[in-house]
Order: structure tokens, then C-alpha cells, then sequence
């Protein structure tokens, strides 16, 4: 009873500070100990590191010490990231659901196009492509983000036939335009939720939907994206742990790769906050100026989804590539492993945390689908793969070099 007592005025004293004291651009949250936390903006922050920060140390400064404290320390992380990365998570619920089309996919698979509504005028489209005859339902989904809803993902057609899985497009222009300039009043308003975080909310509504239909398994959700869609991905799996499996392809900056460059050439990192900054928390454009003050980088929204799989599918020498930061990726990935390491044995718990680099463009061609199939068959029905070989770098050895800390427990 004292504690919450002791949370209440908290609580209070939170609001307080917001309303009277011009605190509003640090947003408050309450310690394990009833205690206000608040975020301190660029303005504020001395302390800096050229390494990637450590998601263990509480705001208290000790380090988290068991799987109690760690999923304390969740809830903290999600809320920095909102402060710095993402901003606020939106708070919609679907309000109904509209079948807009229905189709044949030849002999393989039949398609319905839906209208996923979250108030009582705005939408996004979904479509979702089953196999023909409804046999050994309900079948594991593959999701990904496409605005377009004709086409037709080049994995589609065998998995269809082979009545394996149901595929689904997820319209992520529906939700928030790729530039500020585009926003119309059919958008979630960037007032509501920023781009990235505005993509990765659309799953959630999404997988509330697909729940309802009786050929899905709703405990074998997917999702990957391409790009600024494989950042929504990430976004999507950080808040949301239905989400079973991830692959990003290719999400550079404000995704699998970190904010700070590490010296990679050509590279975006925190100038994303500047190029698109319809897409990220307004709190994150001050740290282009000195990134390394930034207490937080993207290993964080990764340290979220473990210890669920998570697949990075990588171009490392195509165009765009050092646009998209190898070294950044690899430094994130490399960290993520101490995370994993705290759910089980510190040699398999990392198997879970994979990455593959091709040469090619910055694009999601045809053998990353192709790893991407065989990454959720080894999930979700059990076939053999080669996890162990999904392990290497080669690109840039000094990545572990770039956080020093270890796993706490």
C-alpha cells in the first residue's frame, strides 16, 4: 500500500513537473522505486561515448543484475527510445475492417484486400494471400511492408502452392508518406507518431486483425522490410512480442545499424534526423552535432526483440551500402549477443542473433528471400539450417571492439 502511495504522488509530481516547470520535452517515467525518471535532451547530456552505450546500466546508474531487473529495464529502454529515436508510440486500436477486393491467384492462393481501420475515417490497406485449398491450417505468416498491393513478393507463388504459409503486404504509405512535404489528412499526423514509428504501430493493428481468421497462427508471425521499411520492422518487434520472427534487409540508420558511424565512409547515421525528419523524434536532430553525447544507439531496439530470432540480411558493396553503414550494423549486431546471452546458454542463446552481407544493390533481391524463407522454415517447421554459418564477419573485425561492456549475468 506505501508504494503505491509512494508511485501516486510520483506520478503527480511528474505532471507537475511537465505542466509548471518546462520540463514537457523530457517526458517522465516512474523507477522500480516509485522514483521520477526524466530524459535529458542534447542541451542537458555531459557525458559522452564513442562506443555503443550500455542497455544493462539503470538510470540509477548500477547495472541490471537478474531477469527481473531486465524486464524493469525494458520498459526504460522502450521509452528511450521513443524520447530519442522514434517518438511517442500512437495508442489506436483497430475500429473495423473493410474487404475492399478479393481474387484468385491462378490455382495457388486467394487474395483479399482489406481496409484496416483505426478511427472512423482513416485507414490502411493489408493484403493477405492464402493457399488455395485450406489444408493443413492455420498457417505461419510472412509479413512484409509494400505499398503496392499488385505485386506479388517472388517467394509467393512456390509457398502458396506448397500450402506452407499465408503472405501479407502491409501498406506503409497508407499510414505516413516517405517525405514531410506529403502528409495528407489520411495519415496518422506526425503529431501522432512519427514515420518509423507511425510503420511499425501498422503491424501491431495488423497482427490485432489477422488474429481474428481462423487460417492463421497467429503464434508464427514474421515480418520483414526493405530499408526505411526494415527500420519499421525493428520498431514494430521493439514493442510488440507477437512478433516471432524478424529479418531487417538493408536498414541502415534508425534500424539494425547505429546512429554513431564508427568512421564508415559515406555513411547517413544521426544525419537522418536532418534528411528525413518526418521519420524520427525531434530530440534526435540536436545529436548531429555530436552523436557521441547520444545516451542510447539502435542495439537498444534490437536488445528488445531478443531472444526472439532476428535475421540481417545485408548489402555490403552495392550502391548505397555505406549510405546504409556496415560497420554500424555489424557494431550493433555484435553487441546484441550480450543480450542474448542473458535468456541461456552463452553459445547457443547467440545462434538466435544472425547476419548475412551479399554483393548487390541496396535492394531485397531474390536470395535474400530466399534466406528469409529458409530462416522461418528453420523456426516454424523445423528444418535444418545452418545458423553457425550466419555468425561471420568479415567486413569489419573492430566491431566488438565498439561496446565494452559484457553481459551482466
Amino acid at each position: 500500500m506505501l508504494n503505491s502511495i509512494k508511485r501516486f504522488f510520483s506520478y503527480l509530481l511528474s505532471l507537475l513537473c511537465m505542466l509548471f516547470s518546462g520540463c514537457s520535452s523530457s517526458p517522465a517515467i516512474l523507477s522500480e522505486n516509485g522514483e521520477v525518471i526524466s530524459f535529458k535532451p542534447y542541451s542537458k547530456l555531459t557525458a559522452f561515448s564513442k562506443t555503443l552505450p550500455d542497455p544493462f546500466l539503470k538510470p540509477d546508474g548500477t547495472r541490471v543484475a537478474n531477469m527481473e531487473e531486465w524486464e524493469r529495464q525494458r520498459e526504460y529502454i522502450q521509452k528511450a527510445l521513443c524520447f530519442y529515436v522514434y517518438g511517442e508510440r500512437p495508442d489506436f486500436s483497430v475500429s473495423h475492417v473493410e474487404t475492399e477486393s478479393e481474387s484468385d491467384e491462378r490455382d495457388y492462393g486467394k487474395t483479399a484486400v482489406y481496409r484496416i481501420f483505426y478511427d472512423d475515417v482513416r485507414y490502411f490497406h493489408i493484403r493477405v494471400t492464402r493457399p488455395a485449398v485450406i489444408g493443413d491450417a492455420p498457417y505461419p505468416v510472412i509479413m512484409r511492408y509494400e505499398s503496392d498491393m499488385d505485386y506479388r513478393f517472388p517467394i509467393e507463388e512456390p509457398l502458396l502452392s506448397a500450402g506452407r504459409y499465408v503472405i501479407v503486404a502491409i501498406d506503409h504509405l497508407d499510414a505516413a508518406p516517405d517525405n514531410q512535404d506529403e502528409y495528407t489528412a489520411g495519415h496518422m499526423q506526425e503529431s501522432e507518431a512519427k514515420a518509423i514509428m507511425a510503420w511499425g504501430y501498422q503491424a501491431t493493428l495488423t497482427i490485432d486483425f489477422l488474429a481474428s481468421l481462423p487460417y492463421i497462427d497467429a503464434e508464427k508471425i514474421a515480418l520483414t522490410g526493405h530499408s526505411r521499411t526494415g527500420k519499421a520492422a525493428i520498431c514494430a518487434a521493439a514493442f510488440d512480442e507477437r512478433i516471432a520472427l524478424v529479418v531487417p534487409n538493408s536498414s541502415g540508420a534508425g534500424g539494425a545499424s547505429s546512429l554513431r558511424t564508427f568512421g564508415q565512409s559515406g555513411a547517413q547515421g544521426v544525419d537522418i534526423a536532418e534528411h528525413q525528419p518526418s521519420w524520427v523524434s525531434s530530440n534526435l536532430a540536436p545529436f548531429i552535432t555530436n552523436v557521441n553525447k547520444l545516451p542510447l544507439d539502435m542495439h537498444w531496439a534490437t536488445a528488445l526483440i531478443a531472444p526472439r530470432p532476428i535475421l540481417f540480411t545485408e548489402s555490403r558493396d552495392g550502391a548505397d551500402s555505406a549510405w546504409a553503414n556496415l560497420r554500424g550494423t555489424y557494431a550493433c549486431w555484435s553487441a546484441l549477443d550480450e543480450v542474448y546471452k542473458i535468456y541461456g546458454d552463452d553459445d547457443e542463446m547467440p545462434l538466435r542473433n544472425l547476419i548475412h552481407t551479399r554483393a548487390g544493390n541496396h535492394d531485397q533481391l531474390d536470395s535474400d528471400y530466399a534466406l528469409l524463407v529458409e530462416f522461418c522454415d528453420s523456426y516454424f517447421y523445423g528444418q535444418p539450417m545452418d545458423h553457425a554459418a550466419l555468425r561471420t564477419n568479415a567486413e569489419y573485425p573492430a566491431a566488438a571492439s565498439q561496446h565494452k561492456w559484457a553481459s551482466p549475468f
